[in-house]
């Protein structure tokens, strides 16, 4: 359940609850843990002028902590879902033609890991503290652009064990960027052209820090056209690639490291009637 209610024409309230059953079985007859919870959702936006607003949300929920890995002593185990909690405070601000968006994020949810008996346990806290930035919106009538920047401290916390009590948590990097545009030229309007990058910054792969995987940049590239017909309808032509540069790195950080994907190519077709 979930209302909304606005007042003064500055401010917008938001306020509701969650009923969660979280069930879980094992060969589809044995039931291993049922959970059941209700959790808040808020949340309050104010608008100082016609372009901008400030914004503050509190969400709550149950989430599940995963499945344990093949490498671990006890994998395929399914472990019981968590309580994950999240606050976000953060601005926008409409700039011509452009959007700017800031925000503080503050996440709190459960911590799931290999223990020292390589046991895939959910134990502790995952603490994720970070600021989040982005700008979308037109340069041109031609062009437009979408750039975003995310800088995450992420650290573990409450698992009993002092000499992991701080340290960063498995596969989240400090550090993601990426840009992407997309350039119509006047003289094929049906045209688009598109490049995106993306960066990840390095990771840990261990609850103690002591291994982590490098950082890492790809490039995609894309392009499609709209053909218009006669009968009103549009068939639009896509081609994109990613990857391109078919650079070698790591999907994730975990006790198994996956290769992440080299060059692809993806040709689609879509009609709209």
């Amino acid at each position: 359940m979930m209302d909304r209610a606005s007042f003064a024409k500055y401010f917008t309230l938001i306020g509701g609850a969650r009923y969660e059953n979280y069930t879980t079985y094992i060969n589809q007859n044995k039931n291993t843990y049922t959970v059941k919870k209700v959790t808040p959702i808020g949340g309050l936006v104010i608008r100082p002028t016609k372009q901008s607003s400030l914004y503050g949300s509190y969400i709550q929920g149950l989430e599940s902590a995963g499945t344990a890995p093949d490498s671990a002593a006890n994998a395929g185990s399914v472990l019981a879902p968590v309580v994950s909690s999240q606050y976000e405070f953060g601005g926008r601000y409409k700039l011509k033609n452009a959007l700017i968006s800031v925000a503080y994020f503050h996440i709190d949810r459960g911590l799931s890991y290999a223990n020292p008996d390589n046991v895939y346990v959910v134990n502790g806290r995952a603490i994720h503290k970070g600021v989040e930035i982005s700008m979308q919106g037109s340069i041109t009538h031609e062009l437009s652009v979408s750039v975003s920047g995310t800088w995450t401290h992420a650290v573990q916390a409450q698992t009993g064990n002092v000499a992991q009590n701080g340290k960063s948590v498995i596969g989240v990097p400090d550090y993601a960027l990426s840009a992407f545009g997309e350039y119509r030229p006047d003289f094929i309007p049906n045209l688009g052209l598109n490049a995106g990058v993306y960066y990840v910054g390095k990771r840990s792969a261990d609850s103690l820090q002591r291994a982590s995987v490098s950082d890492y940049v790809t490039l995609s590239l894309g392009g499609n056209y709209r053909l218009h017909l006669v009968s009103g309808q549009t068939i639009t032509f896509r081609a994109n690639g990613n990857n391109v540069t078919n650079t070698r790195y790591w999907s994730n950080a975990d006790t198994v490291l996956f290769v992440g994907s080299g060059a692809t190519a993806n040709f689609s077709t879509s009609f709209s009637f």
